[in-house]
């Protein structure tokens, strides 16, 4: 059983520690040290996956033992953090808390532990940005606008602060098409036209498509398709402007007669990957996720892998992030390489890699991950290392079918120990300019095969990483235990491909099921869900008792 695995009794024992060093005076309830170690023992029961916790929470409840009632909140992530954010109330701590809430089922979590924050903090922003955007998803524009307003009181010029009022009076001009209230849209939209914000780059363009919107659904085709034109001068592309225009009019639930993407010519593909990337980056600019074409995806690959054009890192990330939103990790692969070979913003493309890598290759992305996070230390990216983080956890993208996260094979990657292994990761991934076929086609990385070469071998090491037993001798797991029902060798490549797709769009096991049977999808060798992926070393798996004080951490 790996440290993971092993979390929810970690943390058990340390809230025995807890009450027995209050008990002994050796630190004061609620106090400072309190606060840090809740925090250490939420942040345990961030590795295990939330039907496990559940599962020991009610034996807990039914446990008549005495310590029970403690070993419960022990177990109780929530409580955790209120008690950690009670005793010290510091903005990294409600920060946390609510980076876990926002990932549970009940969305209704979240916005208390905001609430809580605005109310021991109230000279934070960061709650109030969190209470905007929560009121703008449920279409309380009443209510978001009244925490926007907080916000600007307490820190006007705040670039977050501003770009928040730009994108809920745009969110707000949306929800009025929605409605078909165009009127209201064209008051909103000049609204938006005297935010100074609204004037730069490419924005007065997504200021004329949304009056193209307003006039589409007016049903004035002159004008509108006077809108049009003006968008694709503005966007110097009729390939960026589609993408903008059928980007709002989904949003806002429009059929548009005629819109259609225009037929790009095969000599034409460099420029559409400057064009498509362009509107990307506006459209994540203005909060308006857009769609790339299927029929582009091949022009897009090859322009983006052969070296056709040169890119600004900032709208290449953004049509990496739009590939992912669609589930086409090919396409986002294909701007990693770009990216990569322009040798700007690595940590940010190494972190696109790992998204875009096909859902079986854990030790390449946890390898991304890994230097992802550590270019992110070193350039004080803490956003990005955040996001890095929280996805080695299991956060910010679907779960793998039950897989959940995957932190112990990044904690693998020690820097501190190997601190040439950054570098052969940056070397090795340069080089990989091809998406990774189908399973077992190609072997993993040398920096990942070698990666044991750096790993601490005294036996409290090994212990936590599984290669010895409790007394200390190797462990006779069998390496090549299956750790699914099928290889994955053994799914056809279309299975793989559903899979991977189902993940992309965040379906659970029985969501994908159920298409497939709906869609008479593709025969399943195995039946879901497929159980938690173990994250044991390559080599050897170690049969562990109960943790001692030096597995702890």
């Amino acid at each position: 059983m790996q440290g993971a695995q092993r979390s929810p009794e970690a943390a058990q024992l340390w809230e025995d520690f807890r009450l027995q060093a209050i008990k002994e005076g050796r630190f004061p309830e609620n106090g400072p040290e309190d606060a840090v170690l809740s925090l250490h023992m939420a942040e345990l029961l961030e590795r295990v996956d939330p039907v496990t916790l559940d599962a020991i929470q009610a034996q807990l409840r039914r446990s008549s033992q005495p310590e029970a009632k403690a070993h419960l909140v022990a177990v109780s992530p929530d409580t955790l953090y209120e008690r950690a954010c009670a005793a010290d109330p510091s903005p990294e701590a409600f920060q946390q808390w609510l980076d876990w809430s926002k990932e549970q089922k009940d969305w209704r979590k979240a916005d208390p532990v905001a609430e809580l924050w605005h109310e021991a903090r109230p000279g934070d922003v960061a709650p109030l940005l969190f209470l905007m955007e929560s009121a703008e998803k449920r279409g309380a524009f009443k209510k978001a606008l009244a925490y926007l307003e907080q916000a600007e009181q307490l820190d006007r010029v705040n670039p977050e602060v501003r770009k928040a009022r730009l994108r809920l009076l745009i969110s707000r001009v949306i929800s009025h098409l929605k409605q078909k209230k165009p009127h209201l849209a064209e008051e909103g939209i000049q609204q938006i036209a005297s935010q100074p914000e609204a004037q730069g780059g490419d924005r007065p363009a997504f200021l004329e498509a949304l009056h193209w919107a307003v006039d589409a659904q007016r049903h004035d085709e002159r004008e509108s398709a006077v809108k049009k034109t003006e968008v694709e001068r503005r966007l110097e592309s009729p390939a960026a402007a589609f993408l903008l225009l059928n980007g709002l009019a989904k949003a806002a639930d429009m059929y548009v007669k005629g819109l259609e993407p225009p037929k790009i010519k095969t000599a034409e593909r460099g420029g559409l990957a400057v064009s498509v990337a362009r509107a990307c980056a506006l459209g994540d600019d203005m909060g308006l996720p857009l769609t790339i074409p299927p029929d582009w995806h091949k022009m897009l690959i090859t322009a983006l892998t052969k070296a056709e054009i040169r890119l600004e890192p900032a709208p290449l990330r953004s049509l990496g992030e739009a590939a992912i939103r669609r589930g086409d990790g090919e396409l986002a692969y294909a701007a990693t390489v770009a990216g990569l070979a322009g040798g700007g913003a690595d940590a940010r493309f190494l972190l696109l890699r790992a998204k875009a890598l096909p859902v079986w290759d854990f030790e390449r992305r946890a390898g991304c991950l890994a230097a992802a996070m550590e270019l992110g230390r070193r350039q004080r990216d803490m956003d990005l290392v955040d996001e890095a983080l929280e996805m080695a956890r299991g956060r910010r993208r679907p779960t793998y079918f039950g897989f959940g996260g995957f932190l112990d094979e990044v904690e693998q990657f020690d820097f501190s120990r190997q601190p040439q292994l950054l570098d052969q990761i940056l070397q090795e991934e340069r080089a990989a300019n091809r998406f990774p076929g189908k399973y077992g086609a190609t072997a993993p990385p040398r920096y990942v095969r070698n990666l044991d070469d750096g790993l601490c071998q005294c036996p409290v090491c090994r212990r936590k990483r599984g290669e010895l037993g409790p007394g200390g001798d190797e462990d006779d797991f069998d390496d090549d235990e299956s750790l699914l029902p099928v290889e994955l060798d053994e799914m056809s490549p279309e299975l793989l491909r559903a899979v991977a797709d189902a993940i992309a769009r965040g379906e659970t096991p029985d969501q994908f099921l159920e298409r497939m049977s709906r869609e008479g999808g593709l025969p399943l060798p195995f039946d879901f869900p497929i159980p938690p992926r173990r994250t044991t070393p390559r080599k050897k798996k170690g049969r562990v008792s109960s943790p001692g004080q030096e597995d702890l951490f």
